[in-house]
């Protein structure tokens, strides 16, 4: 069998080279936080003010989506 054989690498390869603008829906930035990840650090980017203010997302939501992150990166890492 050749090419990837780790599901969870799949995911992320699928999404990163797919030409489509993964924060315009907040079902895909949530699956593009989960496998990619977006600019963690509220206070240096506007990527929380963003998604707060285009889909009501709460720093609590901000950081289970970082945790979901964190998880992903393990299985791709196995």
């Amino acid at each position: 069998m050749n090419g990837i054989t780790n599901p969870f690498e799949s995911l992320y390869s699928s999404i990163v080279f797919d030409s489509r603008d993964w924060a315009s829906d907040k079902n895909d930035a949530w699956i593009y936080g989960i496998t990619v990840g977006w600019d963690w650090d509220i206070n240096k980017y506007d990527s929380f003010d963003d998604f707060n203010k285009r889909f009501g997302w709460t720093k609590e939501t901000w950081l289970r989506l970082q945790l979901l992150h964190e998880r992903y990166k393990t299985q791709i890492e196995q």
